[in-house]
């Protein structure tokens, strides 16, 4: 008996969901997109239909053009993400990766390579099954809507924060905190009650959002008001930048040859969304230019970040990239060094 119309029920009861999630904000540009199925079977399924599995991509909040509205070309593998799976499927998956056989996997994924969507643009994607016969119409399974990054990926995030994998980034500004700011030592992890604190605390009340990224070098004066002192930076974004489990920001260091009293930026706060974050030291310090062996400049100190880069479909934790930012030696404000 030839199938006429295509019936979504037939794959959509083994449908277990989507990444981005429904409603996900600030998903990056090049990240890959995922359908997970709870059966491994489900393309022979399609394909005893004459359909072939695919996911589709559409721009919601854009007139349709071919370059927003697509069918992405994917493969199908076992699935993975142990968020889809439940019971004995979650526990078969943590074997399988604790394991170095070959053992059967739950499930399957349908995942794109990277997307290459628009920056911050409504999407929708779907499974489409696409007939390959004839005069029989396509047919989709339920998807979800998501809104894209301004950035492609981590890489792209750091470099538009001041922070460049491959040169040295330059601050937006500036700023003095009083010499006796001092931070409270609790405080909540990822709380805008926290860093709010911490904001008044360096007398910083009411400091007005970022529209972009900005990155500010924070300075104290010394007792004899003769040198400025580098207390840390405030990074600031109008998205996220730590991102559980994607980029995990995981500390700013000081590269400044060999130093006497090593710099560590002990403190962080960082609000709920992680936009917006605060790096500072117990004892903030002159910056000086240093020498390295063998080089006749002087080199300038930098401030390196270092964030954790695991991409979606990742088996586990990614690399560590690090971004590079220039620290002046006095700031802006204090005139040209004599």
């Amino acid at each position: 008996m030839k199938l006429e119309v295509f019936d979504p029920a037939m794959l959509e009861r083994h449908l277990l969901g989507y990444e981005p999630g429904q409603s996900e904000l600030f998903r990056f540009r090049n990240d890959p997109l995922f359908a997970h199925f709870a059966v491994s079977h489900v393309a022979a399924l399609a394909d005893a239909y004459h359909f072939d599995l695919a996911l589709a991509v559409n721009r919601t909040d854009a007139p349709a053009s071919a370059a927003s509205n697509r069918v992405l070309n994917v493969k199908i593998s076992s699935l993975l993400n142990p968020a889809f799976a439940t019971g004995l499927d979650r526990r078969r998956i943590e074997v399988y990766a604790a394991s170095a056989c070959e053992l059967p996997r739950p499930g399957a994924s349908l995942s794109s390579p990277p997307a290459g969507l628009d920056a911050l643009a409504w999407y929708e994607v779907y499974v489409q099954a696409t007939s390959r016969d004839a005069g029989v119409e396509n047919g989709r399974l339920p998807g979800v809507s998501f809104r894209s990054s301004r950035w492609l990926g981590a890489t792209d995030m750091l470099k538009d924060l001041r922070f460049p994998v491959d040169a040295n980034g330059t601050p937006d500004g500036d700023i003095e905190v009083p010499a006796q700011a001092a931070l409270l030592p609790a405080a909540l992890p990822d709380s805008d009650a926290s860093f709010d604190a911490a904001l008044d605390a360096l007398g910083l009340q009411g400091w007005p959002p970022a529209s972009g990224p900005r990155v500010s070098v924070l300075w104290k004066r010394s007792a004899d008001f003769a040198t400025w002192l580098c207390a840390g930076i405030l990074l600031e974004s109008p998205e996220p930048v730590h991102r559980a489990g994607r980029v995990d920001v995981s500390g700013l260091r000081l590269e400044a040859g060999v130093l006497a009293a090593p710099v560590t930026f002990d403190t962080v706060r960082r609000d709920r969304s992680g936009s917006r974050q605060l790096f500072l030291t117990a004892t903030p310090f002159q910056p000086r230019a240093y020498s390295v062996p063998g080089v006749i400049e002087l080199q300038s100190p930098r401030l390196a970040l270092d964030v954790i880069d695991t991409p979606p479909g990742s088996a586990g934790p990614g690399p560590t990239v690090t971004g590079r930012l220039a620290l002046p030696v006095r700031p802006t404000f204090a005139g040209e060094p004599t």
